[in-house]
C-alpha cells in the first residue's frame, strides 16, 4: 500500500510541476520590437471555418497587427486527413474577412505538428531576411511548448496569448501534461 501512496504521490507532484511551467508561459511578452513577424500557430479546421479556438488565435493576431502596421504574419498549418482546407488557409480567409491586407498574411501549409510550424515558419522568416525574431501566437495553455520548439528551430520568440473557454481549458491542459515529458528529448 506504500508503494501505491508513493506512485500516487509522485504524479500528484509531476502534475503541479507542469501546471507550473505551462502557466509560466501565459504571460505576454512586453515591449515586442516593432515590425517583428507573428507565426500564428494552426488548429483544427470545421467546415472549412476555424474552430473557436484558432478563431481566438487569429483575433488575438489582427490585434497585434492593428497595434503594429509595420508587422507581417506566417499563418502556419497544414491540412489535416479531416479538413477540406488547409489550416493556413483557414486562418487567412478568416483574417482577410476580418479587414486584414492579403499583403500582410503568408501561409505555411505544410505543417502537421508544433515543430513543423516552427521548423516551416524559420525558413520562411529566412527567406523573407527578416531575422530570427518571431511572435508566436497561440492559445495560452500552449506558448511553454511552443516556445520551446521555436527555441529549437532557432527562432528567437516573443508571446502572444489568445485565450480559451474555461470548458476547453481542461481537456487541453491534460494534453500538454501528458506531452510534456516528449519536451525532454532532443
Amino acid at each position: 500500500m506504500v508503494f501505491v501512496y508513493i506512485v500516487l504521490s509522485l504524479i500528484a507532484v509531476y502534475i503541479i510541476a507542469c501546471l507550473v511551467v505551462i502557466a509560466s508561459g501565459v504571460k505576454e511578452s512586453p515591449n515586442i520590437p516593432k515590425g517583428t513577424v507573428g507565426i500564428v500557430l494552426g488548429c483544427r479546421v470545421i467546415d472549412d471555418q476555424p474552430c473557436p479556438m484558432l478563431a481566438r488565435r487569429c483575433e488575438r493576431a489582427k490585434k497585434y497587427l492593428d497595434s503594429d502596421d509595420t508587422a507581417i504574419l506566417i499563418l502556419s498549418g497544414g491540412k489535416g486527413s479531416d479538413e477540406g482546407i488547409s489550416e493556413a488557409q483557414a486562418m487567412y480567409n478568416y483574417l482577410t474577412s476580418l479587414g486584414v491586407s492579403p499583403d500582410r498574411l503568408i501561409k505555411e501549409d505544410k505543417s502537421t505538428t508544433t515543430l513543423e510550424n516552427m521548423k516551416f515558419s524559420k525558413a520562411i522568416l529566412d527567406e523573407l531576411g527578416r531575422g530570427d525574431e518571431a511572435v508566436i501566437i497561440t492559445t495560452n495553455f500552449h506558448q511553454f511548448r511552443a516556445q520551446i520548439m521555436a527555441k529549437r528551430e532557432g527562432i528567437n520568440p516573443y508571446r502572444l496569448c489568445s485565450s480559451l473557454t474555461p470548458a476547453s481549458m481542461l481537456k487541453n491542459v491534460l494534453r500538454e501534461i501528458i506531452v510534456m515529458p516528449s519536451l525532454l528529448k532532443k
